[in-house]
């Protein structure tokens, strides 16, 4: 292999390695945005779950509900997209 193809394929390699070191910051941003959710989503169960019953029937309790099976959906959205960002980097 002559020098010109060796120094292509090196700056190849190094738009890999970058691209990597990318996806692994996506990941880890997606990764603390859904903790963070689960916090804020178990905070919500707990007051749902501490509401007087007849509040729970009310559209105050729906709306905890809602709420709640609103951040579940997008919990396992990050997780679906953090599952993608390894697949792509082949790991």
């Amino acid at each position: 292999m002559n020098a010109d193809r060796r120094k292509q394929l090196d700056a190849l390699a190094e738009v890999v390695r970058i691209q990597s070191g990318m996806l692994d910051e996506a990941k880890n941003s997606l990764e603390m945005v859904k903790g963070a959710l689960e916090g804020i989503k178990e905070d919500e169960q707990s007051y749902l779950d501490n509401m007087p019953e007849a509040f729970q029937q009310a559209e105050r309790g729906q709306n905890a509900e809602a709420a709640i099976s609103e951040m579940e959906e997008a919990i396992s959205r990050l997780e679906e997209a953090c599952e993608h960002i390894e697949s792509a980097k082949g790991d």
